[in-house]
């Protein structure tokens, strides 16, 4: 974004009643300009110029009213090794004891069974999300 050093508060003022001016009024750009004899694009530059610096000043405030966050590391993936080292499947053991998954969160372990309800496990994931 262009960034205007030299402000001139009166000019600044004189544009800003101008576009004021134009808002209420009813016309197009065009016919408040030849009413008002102002030049078209000299107008619409101020116009730009005015709508940028009310939106940084309005994101200025909002940023300094709201406190900074903690700024937290978000981890999107984690890593899934799948082995069957462990795997003791055999057709002794009924499916819902046969485990096919395994989570693993810091020191806890999460076994996943064959046969596990699905909407149990979705809300299981929801919560390990949170």
């Amino acid at each position: 974004m262009k960034t205007w050093s030299r402000r001139d508060p009166a000019k600044e003022q004189y544009w800003r009643e101008a576009v004021a001016r134009y808002q209420s009024s009813g016309l197009s750009m065009n016919q408040f300009c030849l009413q008002e004899k102002i030049n078209h694009h000299t107008f619409s530059s101020w116009k730009y110029i005015i709508r940028a610096r009310d939106k940084q000043l309005s994101s200025n405030s909002i940023e300094a009213k709201q406190p900074r966050k903690k700024q937290t590391k978000h981890v999107g993936f984690v890593p899934l090794v799948v082995s069957d080292k462990h795997c003791t499947m055999s057709k002794e053991k009924p499916v819902g004891e046969i485990a096919v998954a395994e989570i693993i969160i810091a020191d806890c372990r999460i076994r996943i069974f064959a046969g596990v309800d699905v909407s149990t496990f979705r809300t299981l994931l929801q919560a390990i999300k949170e």
